[in-house]
């Protein structure tokens, strides 16, 4: 199971609990994705209910995790996203909040 220190947030009742991570956590969170699960994917959203204003990361692999980036702006985003990745813009049929993906 991938693993990262950090506080823990109940975002909603029944929702899994985010663990926000530095990005230095961030890169070794991706790298162990790729090595154990071969693939990674940080999904970048907006003013999500339990980070009004903020913009949020989450890392996916198979399945969602509960591993998440904040940041203030799009640029502090992708500065603190791991090196190496191809974004992917937002389509018509994304949910409402979706910016970007980013993957390897």
């Amino acid at each position: 199971m991938l693993a990262g220190p950090s506080g823990l947030r109940r975002v909603e009742p029944g929702a899994m609990l985010d663990q926000i991570v530095t990005p230095e956590t961030a890169r070794e969170l991706h790298g162990e994705a790729l090595r154990t699960r071969g693939m990674a994917v940080w999904i970048v959203m907006q003013d999500q209910p339990a980070y009004p204003g903020k913009l949020m990361a989450r890392l996916a692999t198979m399945e969602t995790t509960p591993y998440v980036l904040l940041a203030d702006t799009l640029d502090e985003m992708r500065a603190a996203l791991p090196p190496g990745m191809y974004r992917s813009d937002r389509t018509p049929a994304d949910p409402a909040g979706l910016v970007e993906l980013w993957s390897s």
